[in-house]
């Protein structure tokens, strides 16, 4: 076979093919373009060089992206080349050789690299100026251009590196799909989904989807803490997904075949449209339950995203409450440290100035009862947490308070909902204490764990914290100064002499100003990736439904002509086919949000490790993500329910 042969063939593929490769270009470009964006901004000089966290976050999401971009491209590749099967089998019955084919597609999908690493690097460059310009503007970085945002060659050269991976891959696949099957197989293989599944296994499929999400929706409701919550979100997901996918593969039949044995059967209006449901998700159920999980995982992503940014101001105004602070380690001589806390008070610059102590320490809460962390051998990850314990007089010169507690009276206070006015407390193992439980959240942003923040009323019962729960290495006492400074003129002075402060005392000082920037930088970068990975998702969902209308189109076509032949109107047929396309729309973003119902307490808990605890943030923004998502969804679902019926109606 000749190159030119050769080529006029790739051509005439890709001219008749359009309405399949052109989706398929555009779509994985976008995805790529993604890609180079996350690879840029990983190279970006103006990012390194002021950020310490974002490129290593950037990274991370990049693996992210890369493997979401993986699975869509190969399942859309897939689908392509069980389009093109019968183009194959008649191209072999014809009398052309298996080695011809794979030559063919050889040449095509070079011709498909070069177009898409063209593209993706284009349309990412040009689209990475404004995402660049976003992001600084998110994390607060001040005096940005576009200037800074150059061109990076390494980038581009580990893009093309990724996309030559993946097309590799698709070419291994087509060769297997080609070199195991024959002709006639190949010519099967449209119809090859279309298999009955018998009612015992629909029975098995049934319960165990039931249970499967029963249980993670259940662990999902019943965990007690930040920690108990990470460590149980991803068994809760697997179980999820398994039921999704059990009750999508057995419970539409079920509910389709009581329809089918009820009267509403033989009603002309539903006849046609119960079976056309039954012979489409015999073949396409799959693909409905993955579009649920990927409609879960865009709300969820982009929910996560959405208040973490909405909520960043409060963590910023709640983690710091001075100026400048610095934290004392019991190494330090108490001579030095009342030399340093003299010179602070002769500092003209300093206000408010106050030396507190308290002390940090693991525990582990057993149903009330605190104990100390390092009697346990193996404490369960349920009841871990943390206390951050102050004297009474620490406290009122911290908070600048006039707080008053008897002697057998401590003040309590928590980061998480699982504690409350309710909660039995026995701290020392000793249940004589009395308990006040505050709603003030002393803690604020301070820890991300579940924690507790506890007021003693003298040295004695200080002391005697001290001693229970902390072990032989040490006594967790932490001394802290902190101070404000009396204008801004004063504060620019302190800025300039912090290195050498520093320096001197080799104490690091916290300032306000570096804690609020690297909230910004590392909750920014997380939102920023939350919107990159939902971009991904919301692509390769379109490209799931595209690619699925067409699949369902072509396997329906045949059916339709013969309802028209047997004198069906083709009004009756489209106004059919609208009410299976709406149930099968439907269906996955309703099962979508009721996950998302069902994940909201865990999802909310384990936001409390960004120290965000406002719920009625946290319900506008899932509320207005599940608005966004449904409206974006409906448009999808006008595109391509039209490119549907358009193939239906084809002549």
């Amino acid at each position: 076979m000749t190159f030119k042969l050769i080529s006029k063939l790739v051509f005439r593929n890709f001219k008749s093919l359009r309405e399949i490769i052109v989706p398929f270009v555009i779509a994985i470009s976008v995805m790529f373009g993604l890609e180079y964006i996350l690879l840029s901004l990983i190279y970006n000089d103006y990012l390194i060089e002021r950020n310490e966290f974002l490129p290593k976050l950037m990274k991370y999401a990049n693996v992210i992206v890369g493997l979401l971009v993986l699975i869509f491209v190969i399942y859309a590749h897939n689908f392509v080349i069980k389009r093109r099967k019968k183009e194959f089998a008649i191209n072999l019955v014809l009398g052309m050789e298996k080695k011809h084919i794979r030559l063919i597609l050889f040449y095509e999908l070079v011709l498909e690299f070069l177009v898409v690493s063209l593209l993706s690097i284009v349309l990412g460059y040009l689209f990475g100026n404004l995402i660049f310009l976003a992001l600084n503007k998110m994390i607060q970085n001040s005096g940005v251009s576009i200037m800074d945002y150059p061109f990076k060659i390494e980038a581009s050269i580990f893009l093309m590196l990724f996309i030559f991976f993946i097309f590799v891959i698709l070419y291994v696949i087509s060769n297997i799909h080609i070199t195991k099957q024959s002709p006639i197989q190949l010519m099967k293989t449209e119809k090859a989904g279309e298999k009955k599944t018998s009612r015992l296994v629909i029975l098995i499929l049934s319960i165990l989807g039931v249970i499967s999400l029963i249980y993670g929706y259940y662990l999902a409701l019943t965990t007690t803490g930040i920690m108990d919550s990470l460590f149980t979100i991803l068994i809760a997901v697997v179980f999820v997904l398994i039921g999704t996918y059990f009750l999508f593969m057995s419970l539409t039949f079920i509910v389709l075949k009581i329809l089918k044995s009820s009267n509403i059967y033989y009603n002309k209006k539903h006849f046609f449209t119960v079976s056309g449901l039954m012979s489409r998700m015999k073949s396409h159920v799959v693909g409905l339950a993955s579009i649920t999980m990927i409609i879960t995982f865009l709300i969820v992503t982009l929910g996560l995203s959405l208040t973490t940014y909405r909520g960043i101001q409060t963590q910023v105004d709640h983690t710091q409450k001075y100026d400048y602070e610095m934290s004392i380690t019991v190494f330090k001589e108490p001579a030095e440290v009342k030399q340093l806390y003299d010179e602070l008070t002769m500092n003209k610059d300093v206000e408010s100035l106050n030396m507190t102590k308290s002390l940090e320490l693991p525990a582990i809460d057993n149903n009330g009862k605190i104990d100390n962390f390092n009697q346990l051998n193996k404490p369960s990850k349920s009841t871990m947490m943390y206390m951050i314990v102050r004297s009474i007089d620490s406290h009122n010169a911290y908070y600048n308070t006039n707080l008053n507690l008897d002697d057998d009276e401590i003040l309590v206070s928590s980061n998480t909902k699982r504690y409350n006015k309710n909660t039995h407390f026995q701290f020392l193992d000793n249940d004589s204490l009395k308990t006040t439980y505050t709603d003030e959240n002393f803690l604020q942003s301070q820890i991300a764990i579940d924690a507790l923040y506890i007021v003693v009323p003298n040295e004695t019962l200080y002391k005697k914290f001290q001693a229970y729960y902390t072990d032989d290495s040490g006594s967790a006492e932490t001394k802290t100064l902190a101070f404000n400074a009396i204008n801004d003129d004063a504060k620019e002075r302190l800025d300039e002499s912090v290195e050498s402060f520093e320096a001197d005392t080799q104490l690091p000082i916290r300032s306000k100003e570096e804690v609020k920037k690297t909230i910004y930088e590392l909750n920014g970068g997380l939102v920023f990736i939350g919107v990159v990975v939902s971009i991904t998702l919301l692509v390769g969902l379109f490209l799931i439904m595209y690619y699925k209308q067409i699949s369902e189109g072509y396997s329906d076509k045949e059916n339709y002509e013969i309802m028209q032949k047997l004198g069906l109107s083709f009004s009756l047929i489209k106004s059919t086919i609208n009410r299976q396309i709406l149930v099968i729309f439907g269906l996955p973003i309703v099962t979508a949000i009721i996950h998302t119902i069902f994940a909201s307490k865990i999802i909310y808990t384990l936001l409390g490790l960004l120290a965000i605890n406002d719920i009625k943030l946290f319900v506008t923004s899932y509320t207005s993500v599940i608005v966004i998502i449904m409206l974006v969804y409906i448009i999808m679902y006008i595109i391509t329910s039209r490119t549907y019926i358009k193939i239906i109606g084809k002549k």
